[in-house]
């Protein structure tokens, strides 16, 4: 998986070999199933995430009870601190 990461890179970044290979030895693959979480309430987000494959959903619950959809990541790498995703 980290092959498609990796390409993400090199077209967004420009990162070399050794830069490559610095974020390889810090990163972590990892597969979540449909409705499944990444986060949850109360989680504190300390890392960023890149969907390789499928759809990741950004969502809150209002004191109504209803789900408030905020954004779907598809293939993009997310930085959940700030809410906003990373070009």
């Amino acid at each position: 998986m980290f092959e498609v990461f990796e390409q993400y890179l090199i077209e967004k970044a420009g990162l070399n070999e050794q830069e490559l290979a610095t974020v390889k030895a810090v990163s972590v693959s990892r597969k979540l199933r449909k409705r499944h979480y990444l986060l949850q309430e109360g989680d504190i987000c300390i890392n960023n995430c890149f969907v390789v494959k499928g759809c990741l959903r950004l969502y809150s619950v209002g004191e109504d009870g209803n789900e408030h959809m905020l954004r779907v990541c598809d293939r993009e790498l997310v930085d959940e601190r700030s809410r906003e995703p990373k070009q």
